[in-house]
């Protein structure tokens, strides 16, 4: 599986298998793209609880939004696309690319929490998960929360003065083997911080879109 933690500014871009996390809002946006791609592979059939007419959008169907459609200026030192070039990503492109989309079997977001959750913690979370159902229009179910020990020493570190863990772990042999059956989106909330690979500080969250599965710092 490939995955590319990337920061909060990138596009996220499905064919190449890559996106970040920012929190709650990507989780939300992670959630979104799984919602809202398209792919011919799957059934035509939408399971959105919203009778929204299903077919290919066409570029023409965008039109409304060119005046807020503007190119990115060129990069200040600090961001991501100073160091990091990239050929961006069209809405032709990203349809072609052939993204996931719920249908009849695949069609809940699951929350997995991993490790220890104050009360405020979990309302948070209760609160993450409800609107994920409104605006989505899928059910999403929190999960039993498990500690972090199952994370062995080896994919855990302490920087800085302050443990991590291995994002890469967590996506390969956490959510990979376990991702539920009606799944389409399977999502892992850490307590603690979290890595990509030793020569980052840190990262907020990483993810798979194509096998469905992301995790992401809960603060």
């Amino acid at each position: 599986m490939s995955c590319t933690p990337i920061s909060m500014k990138q596009t996220v871009n499905s064919q190449n298998n890559t996106c970040a996390f920012a929190i709650y809002p990507a989780i939300v946006a992670f959630a979104f793209l799984l919602f809202s791609s398209c792919s011919p592979k799957e059934e035509k059939q939408s399971v959105s609880n919203h009778n929204t007419p299903n077919r290919i959008l066409n570029i023409a169907d965008f039109k409304s939004l060119n005046p807020i459609n503007k190119r990115l200026s060129e990069a200040n030192p600090g961001e991501w696309l100073y160091t990091q070039k990239e050929n961006g990503q069209s809405f032709k492109e990203y349809i072609n690319s052939q993204p996931v989309r719920p249908n009849s079997r695949q069609n809940k977001i699951y929350l997995k929490m991993l490790g220890e959750f104050d009360t405020v913690d979990f309302y948070v979370i209760e609160m993450l998960s409800e609107y994920l159902d409104i605006f989505l229009g899928l059910e999403t179910i929190i999960m039993e929360p498990v500690s972090d020990s199952i994370i062995p020493a080896y994919s855990r570190r302490i920087h800085m003065d302050i443990e991590q863990l291995h994002t890469k772990y967590i996506l390969d042999s956490i959510l990979v083997p376990s991702i539920p059956a009606d799944a389409i989106t399977y999502m892992a909330l850490t307590s603690k911080d979290l890595y990509p690979k030793k020569s980052w500080n840190f990262v907020f969250g990483q993810a798979s879109l194509k096998n469905r599965i992301g995790v992401s710092i809960q603060e």
